[in-house]
């Protein structure tokens, strides 16, 4: 069953029946490439950085690629829930403010050239940063 779905305003056409994960963000302490280079010769970047989040990707090409976002709040950095990717070979992220959070868009190209599209949304429930992934089936 294939349907769209609408999250923090934004618009994924067509995603196969997805389900959303509700996942906390935790406060980090150290930099966080440092947390994120799982293999020798892994390297980070950031992709995004602006002042209502910073997207980061950690990886090889032929592998794993990891992909995450942080955001700044009163507690300090806080770091979303990690997207890994197999071969990716493109991200091209869209940071949106959505009131009481942040929405991330992230269309993504593989080196097979199929795409993936996840969006996720990250606001304070409460004492804690809360964020909701969708993400397109592969």
């Amino acid at each position: 069953m294939r349907k769209s779905i609408v999250v923090a305003g934004l618009l994924i056409a067509q995603v196969a029946a997805a389900q959303p994960r509700l996942e906390p963000m935790r406060a980090i302490d150290e930099p966080i490439c440092d947390l994120l280079r799982a293999q020798v010769g892994d390297r980070c970047t950031k992709v995004v950085d602006d002042k209502r989040a910073t997207i980061y990707r950690s990886g090889t090409p032929r592998g794993i690629t990891r992909v995450v976002v942080s955001v700044p709040s009163a507690e300090g950095v806080l770091i979303g829930p990690a997207l890994d990717f197999e071969g990716l070979d493109a991200i091209v992220p869209t940071i949106r403010d959505d009131g009481t959070g942040v929405a991330v868009e992230l269309a993504a190209t593989l080196a097979d050239k199929t795409l993936r599209h996840a969006v996720i949304r990250c606001a304070p429930t409460g004492k804690l940063w809360k964020c909701t992934t969708v993400m397109s089936p592969r």
